[in-house]
């Protein structure tokens, strides 16, 4: 079974005062599938981001969800971003609640959905703590969580990990990875990290220094074999994209 086309971005550019920070930036994203963006700083990956959040309207060309251009947000498209974007006054329980209160989910729904997807992340227990009392990949699962409780189906993540130490941050690029699988989410993540890029993406695309563009796009056809982060394919994927990535 072909899986329906989700996003789709025809050649998307990006200028600001005059300055071209995106170029012609083109690919389709299908439903369930996952997209990791790489490339040098500055070359307008999380530009992107907000484009097809539609946060911020491109300079020419457009972005497609279910074949309808991108406008304005959608309650079904959530974006994670790198300061995790919880409210302090908050707590963890109501940071997560936020998505359904505003779509009028009543209240012992709210706090069951929540508590559930909570524990799923392993967090459960911190419900009543706030943003200051968690630890980065505490406040991280806290955000996911957040998403996922709002009904997301399209989940777009700017550096999710970046801030984490190596081991935790591993810990949450497998849970991302199952929960991914598990709910069907078509997921696009930008990250500085190859390894990163490799184990989310079922494709990686490599962008230029900026302006950027789309130096290419590549198949990671083994992303969902088991033990996948240690494989042979693994390992060549991340050589692959390396390379790509140093030739600019």
């Amino acid at each position: 079974m072909v899986s329906a086309e989700v996003i789709r971005a025809e050649s998307v550019t990006k200028k600001f005062s005059g300055n071209t920070v995106l170029s012609d930036i083109s690919f389709v994203l299908k439903q369930g599938m996952s997209l990791s963006v790489i490339g040098p700083s500055g070359c307008g990956k999380t530009t992107l981001l907000y484009i097809i959040s539609g946060l911020t309207p491109p300079s020419s060309g457009r972005v497609l969800i279910d074949g309808r251009e991108v406008r304005g947000t959608e309650s079904r498209t959530a974006f994670i971003l790198q300061d995790y974007g919880l409210l302090p006054w908050k707590s963890v329980l109501h940071n997560v609640e936020l998505g359904m209160k505003i779509r009028g989910v009543p209240s012992e729904e709210r706090r069951e959905s929540a508590i559930r997807i909570l524990s799923d992340l392993g967090i459960a227990s911190h419900i009543e703590r706030y943003p200051a009392n968690l630890s980065g990949g505490e406040k991280q699962r806290v955000a996911i969580a957040r998403a996922l409780a709002a009904g997301t189906e399209i989940l777009l993540m700017d550096e999710p990990f970046s801030s984490l130490d190596t081991l935790t941050r591993e810990r949450l690029q497998y849970t991302m990875s199952d929960l991914q699988r598990d709910l069907g989410l078509t997921m696009i993540t930008v990250t500085h990290s190859i390894e990163e890029a490799v184990f989310l993406g079922d494709e990686i695309m490599v962008m230029t220094t900026g302006p950027g563009s789309a130096n290419r796009i590549i198949k990671n056809r083994d992303r969902r074999v088991r033990e996948f982060r240690n494989s042979e394919s693994f390992f060549n994927t991340c050589s692959t994209i390396r390379r790509s990535i140093e030739k600019g």
